[in-house]
């Protein structure tokens, strides 16, 4: 279907060896998916293949998916390319953009997002130097447009701009070709957008290797849901492969020749699923369909819900056909659970497939379904370590080395007995000891002084009343009590102290002084007032 030739002679030609495949009235024929594969590969300015024989291997590479459907592996060799395949198709003036670091999809909270982006051009297609140009909006404003950072040789840098937690931002860039004008990627009315989330975890994923709980029902009379390697072919509308590789799936009717759904509907229903609480939930999976062969084709239709009462009622996801994507083909779909109903405890998932009305070959699969949970701190590292908040062993004490002596869930910085495993920082004294290591919990003793050394603070050592100089276990007060007092107030050389500071000052005046010795001797001998009660 193509005939091209240079100026220097240089010619090629892409054409059937034999003989093409196509449907009338129609784009989807065998033939034709190889035709717009091959100019999409030509204009489209993610690929920018200007080049016969690199359009050509594009179209089949695309194609690759469905070589074992109708006629696809016949056409796929004998779609052949005579000539030199560096030939370009004349007339070609466009851009190509590249992003050799990705395409932001997610970005953190409050902080720009720098990207690359690298412009060439297709076929005669050349850029106007610094003409690069980064379009947003955010929550649906105006269109802001900023220039791109033209690092040479065709390469840009783009930044995003900080949004918080409840920001939609969307954004496409253009630039501009010297004959043609402004080229843009992608299409504005499409933008890409972006997800917030400084915490992104996965909560469920499910390849279909191993059984979690899916179970089936409907009134279809053959063709129902199974778990399994696809062993049909691909022949009649059913997936010749899973989708991620993993080996197994979800498809109906797993028997190589007619297993096609037939007389009614199959249901395949998730296990129940955790998402409470939940702020931002995406669901993904890989869905198959086909409903084109038979005597009633894209007539019959695919659909998807979501439950989150264990299945007592059900809301719409998304519907798939009577003719848009009804074709075959392995399709990703993802939607945000938050935007169609409140996550809960007791999620589901359901896919039904049928086959209604007239007999009509349809085939259905299920691959690869995860779902993903977005989180968003407006700060995510409060304390400016480079550790994330949820990360971080001390989130609101500055500790980039997240230093841990005793293992527990705190760092050393912000727990209360760095050195005692004590994950309930239970603190009875409210000082700044645990009860794990404060020796006196009941008390607060922010020095942790301990006269003698017996491993009770002294702020707690004295018991019932005061006046247990000499540290008597029983906690007696006698003529010991006092001899002790007398040779720490007056011996020569001076006694030692109370081991108890707080015994020894029997009168609570604060210090030991000669006015507890009379205090107690009055209440030893003269029957006077018991010394003061200990704190």
């Amino acid at each position: 279907y193509m005939n091209v030739k240079t100026d220097a002679g240089a010619f090629a030609v892409v054409m059937n060896a034999r003989y093409g495949w196509g449907s009338n009235y129609s784009t989807d024929g065998p033939s034709q998916r190889f035709d717009r594969e091959f100019w999409d590969a030509v204009f489209s300015t993610s690929e920018g293949k200007a080049r016969l024989g690199p359009a050509n291997h594009d179209s089949k590479e695309d194609n690759i998916y469905r070589i074992n459907e109708s006629c696809m592996r016949w056409v796929t060799y004998e779609l052949t390319l005579f000539g030199d395949p560096t030939v370009s198709v004349r007339g070609v003036r466009t851009l190509a953009f590249d992003y050799p670091t990705g395409l932001p999809e997610y970005v953190a909270p409050n902080e720009e997002t720098p990207f690359t982006v690298n412009i060439t051009g297709v076929g005669d297609g050349v850029a106007v130097p610094g003409s690069g140009q980064l379009h947003y909006t955010i929550n649906g404003g105006s269109v802001v447009s900023v220039p791109m950072t033209e690092m040479g040789f065709g390469e840009y840098q783009a930044t995003l701009p900080a949004v918080g937690c409840d920001d939609n931002l969307e954004y496409y860039i253009s630039i501009e070709e010297v004959e043609n004008g402004v080229i843009y990627d992608p299409d504005p009315t499409t933008p890409h957008t972006v997800t917030v989330a400084s915490e992104i975890t996965v909560s469920f994923t499910d390849d279909f290797e191993t059984d979690q709980g899916w179970t089936v029902e409907g009134d279809a009379s053959t063709g129902h849901w199974e778990r399994g390697t696809p062993v049909g072919g691909g022949d009649r509308g059913d997936p010749p492969s899973d989708f991620d590789g993993s080996g197994q799936c979800y498809l109906t009717g797993n028997t190589d020749g007619d297993s096609d759904i037939d007389g009614g509907t199959t249901r395949l229903h998730s296990p129940t699923i955790d998402l409470s609480g939940a702020a931002n939930a995406v669901v993904h999976y890989a869905r198959w369909y086909s409903n084109s062969y038979g005597a009633d084709p894209n007539n019959d239709e695919f659909h998807v819900y979501i439950s989150n009462d264990n299945g007592a009622s059900w809301t719409l996801v998304e519907t798939v056909g009577p003719s848009l994507q009804a074709n075959g083909g392995w399709f990703e779909y993802s939607f945000s659970v938050n935007d169609l109903i409140a996550p809960t405890g007791l999620m589901k998932l359901r896919f039904d497939a049928s086959d209604l009305g007239s007999g009509s070959v349809v085939e259905a699969a299920l691959d690869d379904v995860h779902i993903t949970l977005f989180e968003c701190e407006a700060n995510p590292d409060p304390d400016g370590d480079g550790v994330l908040g949820s990360d971080d062993n001390c989130p609101m004490v500055a500790n980039p080395d997240q230093a841990n002596s005793d293992g527990d869930a705190l760092g050393d910085l912000c727990d209360n007995c760095p050195t005692v495993d004590n994950a309930d920082q239970v603190n009875s004294d409210d000082d700044s000891q645990g009860d794990a290591c404060d020796n006196c919990p009941q008390i607060a003793n922010e020095d942790q002084a301990d006269l003698d050394g017996d491993g009770v603070g002294d702020a707690c050592c004295c018991v019932g009343m005061r006046g247990n100089m000499d540290n008597d276990p029983t906690q007696a007060v006698n003529i010991g009590d006092l001899t002790y007092l007398v040779d720490f107030l007056f011996g020569d050389p001076t006694g030692d102290p109370p081991g108890c500071p707080s015994e020894g000052d029997c009168n609570a005046s604060g210090t030991v002084n000669v006015s507890d010795l009379t205090d107690l001797t009055n209440f030893l001998f003269n029957q006077g007032p018991a010394p003061a009660a200990c704190p």
